[in-house]
């Protein structure tokens, strides 16, 4: 039985988080949907398409071909290729909804601090393990930290995903997947990532 640590390790797995925080982020400031006119579903299909279920069809086909041990992908070493592929999913992700919409650039900043994310992940794990899990959820921290202090909302989300970054936090340890400082720098390396591309591209 999967208890409540696996559940919510699940449901903030790092290849949700990204498209979680958008959808935040358009609640936070509708007038980002404005680029999408009647197209927000197909926005989000293609989101799905090309980063989910293309990087975990990769995944499936690696973990066939014992090019990886696990789907969760705990050994650094066998990071690299998971993580190029995702990264270049990304940035075929950004092409492809700067051809089809006007981008707002609420949504672009994100998709690139992903994107910057990915890269700086595949880079340290050649040396170090880092936690994929919290630069995910602090990246998620960062943007909405960016859109409240150039908006004044969304502090409810932004409360909430600390406390929820906490958890997971407890959560990787129990599942003894990370150490202390694994998970805090992970947490942070996110956090200033996609808070500087919010600022920055904004």
């Amino acid at each position: 039985m999967m208890n409540v640590f696996k559940f919510f390790s699940i449901i903030l797995h790092p290849i949700f988080t990204p498209i979680i925080f958008i959808y935040l982020s358009l609640i936070i400031i509708p007038q980002a949907q404005i680029c999408m006119a009647q197209d927000t579903a197909v926005f989000f299909i293609t989101l799905i398409i090309i980063t989910i279920i293309i990087p975990l069809t990769c995944i499936l086909i690696m973990l066939k071909k014992n090019i990886i041990s696990s789907y969760e992908i705990k050994k650094k070493e066998e990071r690299f290729s998971p993580l190029l592929i995702t990264a270049l999913c990304y940035i075929i992700l950004l092409a492809k909804l700067n051809l089809t919409y006007a981008l707002d650039p609420i949504i672009e900043a994100q998709i690139i601090g992903v994107t910057i994310i990915l890269f700086s992940a595949l880079i340290i794990s050649i040396f170090w393990k880092i936690s994929l899990h919290m630069l995910g959820v602090g990246g998620g921290c960062g943007i909405i930290l960016g859109l409240y202090l150039i908006s004044e909302k969304g502090l409810l989300f932004l409360v909430g995903l600390f406390i929820a970054s906490f958890f997971l936090s407890i959560c990787r340890k129990k599942e003894k997947a990370h150490n202390n400082t694994q998970l805090i720098i992970g947490f942070f390396v996110g956090l200033i990532i996609e808070f500087s591309c919010i600022l920055f591209f904004i």
